[in-house]
């Protein structure tokens, strides 16, 4: 009976432990004319760069929108793989063989690699590369550390370049980076049959291709990956230098005292044959400057630390933060960076703590972007305290409802897609329904279009009845075809703000009106449609004001004018009172010349003076640097008798003297002359002088 149960333990053990590190594969379809794929790549690429190890990834380039020469170089590979995966729309991205869509959450792709990560591989792969003669010659080895039963398994090899760089955009998305490009599929697409494995078994693959002269060959790698083509989910993957993964006991969010210490605590396993150099640092991100973090190592403190990891090795190490008395959120990064990989990337963690403080809640669901400092800038100058928090940590950090303590929150969704998921409406309902005062803003480009159009990740009844009831609006058109924007004429919020958007990504701003009467249009683009509504909606025993910009406001153009614009918000939702009306407060809504006063003049005059007033105003769409603008005087003969101003100017209203004194009596043409992002504008009005 001993020996049955000693023999018993020995299978258990062989079962649980023949087992390696799983490594995700992200594959992705993408195009370099696709204007969402270019809104998109970024995030993907950044979870690529600090997630390298627990995930490596594959990028191909499709045929469609438009122009694509990485597809070009490719045309039989690519499509294969893009076949393989019935994908019909890009950017279009997978995990392990998994379908994930869209890859605009960078929440969810980590979720889904440390699902892939948490799990153990029956296979280890051991992929070596070797340039030589303009050839590239790899092999892969697969070693069996359990049973592979599995079916219709392939092999599949993609040599890539790591990082393609154009000088001018290739595509009409504006891209001119392109990361982990598949350049060659050995021997294709289709990869290579494998037959099931028994543990202990082992099998060598040998492929060669020549560097073709559009690739740079020493930012090539090869990536080797097995695959069940019954369900298309990936065993094993790996590319041919080492990798690693930082693992920690890191809660992802916490809420933070004031004046207290925390310690993380993390290790770097080295499963590779070679020895690991790594590099460890630390990012603190929206911070107090009081507040401290330091690597804790070897019984010292460090700001960087470099490791070497030998063979089967282990090396661990703590971050320490420190608040003090000023309350403050952050954002705290902790990256080992692999230095046996010439671009450097590696694998890191991220921390979010907040002090919970004031009665302002900043909501940053962009998408991964970092639109959030927009708000974060424009809030700091102002009379208020406020607490940041990202989306995906609101349940960790603030709960399932707002507490009452809080009344006012700011949404930045940027062009982050969904634009509000069921949870997030959830939340908003009861906050706004809460009992007393309370207030929403919420900005972002395409929230309608997600909302309403049937591919928009939105879509859904709860969050239109939201959009009509709480936003007070109606969707109008994805595109309102201006980039200029107007306040109304004796609005509280919008009265003389005007300004352009700036081109921080493809510029989609949303035409939006006024669902009922209780709201109201607060500004209009220059062609006549609607760019923002407030809403404001009193009910037995609460009430709630709502502000919704149908473009993000980071795509302001002027930094004042967007600081003012925040500050006119909060006025409204009362948040701030006593404001200082600057002159942001009387911004001209329009180009405007107007006549001079006294006019005649001249020492033949009642008034007897021989200078003029001339006013002139600018709109708030120029430039932090302001507008050319020339003020010129003509005589009858078209002479130029006098130049009044020569220079750049911003938005404002202006006034100049005109002094004719060594001038002959008669009459005389002033001339504006402005140009600008706006196009140009030219104005002349008649003056005369009498002696």
């Amino acid at each position: 009976m001993k020996r049955g149960l000693i023999f018993l333990l020995i299978i258990f053990n062989i079962s649980v432990f023949s087992q390696v590190r799983k490594i995700a594969l992200l594959e992705e379809a993408t195009n370099a004319s696709c204007g969402p794929c270019a809104a998109n790549n970024p995030t993907l690429q950044k979870f690529v760069t600090t997630n390298f190890g627990g995930v490596i990834s594959v990028r191909y380039h499709a045929w469609w929108p438009g122009t694509d020469p990485m597809y070009s170089s490719n045309t039989t590979d690519n499509q294969n793989r893009i076949h393989y995966y019935n994908i019909s729309g890009v950017p279009n991205y997978m995990i392990d063989g998994e379908n994930l869509g869209v890859p605009s959450d960078p929440a969810e792709m980590e979720n889904k690699m440390n699902e892939s990560v948490s799990k153990t591989s029956p296979v280890e792969l051991i992929v070596n590369k070797e340039i030589a003669s303009d050839t590239i010659h790899t092999s892969i080895k697969i070693k069996a550390v359990g049973d592979l039963t599995e079916n219709n398994l392939r092999l599949r090899v993609a040599v890539i370049e790591r990082l393609v760089h154009y000088g001018h955009p290739p595509g009409t998305n504006g891209e001119k980076d392109f990361g982990d490009v598949m350049r060659k599929m050995l021997p294709d697409g289709n990869g290579t049959a494998l037959s099931p494995m028994a543990a202990g078994d082992s099998a060598t693959f040998n492929f060669s291709v020549p560097v073709n002269s559009e690739w740079n060959k020493d930012d090539l790698a090869v990536v080797a990956w097995i695959q069940n083509d019954d369900n298309k989910k990936v065993i094993q993957a790996n590319i041919d230098f080492p990798t690693f993964v930082l693992k920690s006991n890191v809660e992802p969010a916490k809420v933070l005292q004031l004046n207290s210490n925390y310690k993380f605590a993390y290790s770097i396993k080295n499963e590779n044959k070679d020895t690991l150099h790594v590099n460890i640092t630390t990012e603190k991100k929206y911070a107090p400057d009081d507040w401290e973090v330091k690597i804790l190592y070897g019984g010292g403190e460090f700001d960087g630390l470099t490791l070497n990891i030998p063979p089967a090795d282990s090396a661990a190490f703590q971050v320490s933060l420190n608040t003090t008395s000023t309350a403050g959120f952050i954002n705290l990064s902790v990256k080992a960076s692999n230095l046996d990989d010439p671009h450097g990337y590696g694998f890191g963690t991220e921390f979010f703590g907040a002090v919970i403080n004031g009665s302002i809640l900043l909501i940053d669901d962009d998408g991964g972007s970092s639109w959030e400092e927009t708000y974060i800038d424009a809030l700091k100058p102002l009379p208020v305290d406020f607490t940041m928090v990202p989306e995906k940590y609101i349940g960790t950090i603030i709960g399932a409802n707002a507490p009452e303590n809080f009344h006012t929150i700011i949404w930045n969704v940027g062009w982050g897609f969904p634009a509000l998921a069921r949870e997030n409406i959830d939340f908003l309902v009861n906050f706004l329904n809460q009992s007393g005062k309370h207030n929403l803003l919420i900005a972002g480009q395409d929230i309608g279009w997600d909302i309403f159009d049937q591919y928009g990740m939105s879509n859904f009844k709860q969050a239109q009845n939201f959009y009509h009831d709480y936003l007070g609006a109606d969707y109008v058109a994805d595109d309102a075809g201006s980039t200029s924007i107007q306040g109304i004429s004796g609005n509280p919020i919008s009265n003389g703000i005007s300004f352009s958007l700036a081109r921080k990504y493809s510029l989609y701003p949303e035409s939006i009106k006024a669902h009922d009467t209780t709201a109201t249009e607060i500004f209009k683009y220059s062609n006549g449609k609607f760019a923002g509504v407030s809403n404001h909606v009193v009910k037995s025993g609460s009430e709630f004001k709502t502000v919704y910009l149908g473009f993000g406001m980071e795509l302001i153009n002027n930094e004042d004018t967007k600081n003012f614009l925040m500050q006119r918000i909060l006025g409204w939702f009362g948040e701030v009172t006593g404001i200082e009306e600057k002159l942001q407060n009387a911004l001209p809504l329009e180009f405007k010349l107007s006549q001079n006063y006294p006019n005649p003049f001249g020492t033949g005059t009642s008034s007897g003076s021989s200078s003029t007033t001339i006013k002139y105003s600018l709109p708030g769409v120029g430039t932090t640097h302001g507008l050319s603008l020339q003020l010129v005087v003509y005589d009858v003969l078209g002479r130029e008798v006098a130049t009044l101003v020569n220079k750049a100017q911003p938005a404002g209203n202006y006034s100049v003297k005109f002094n004719a004194a060594n001038l002959p009596s008669g009459v005389y043409f002033y001339e504006l002359k402005i140009s600008g992002a706006e196009g140009n504008f030219k104005k002349v009005k008649k003056l005369m002088i009498i002696k």
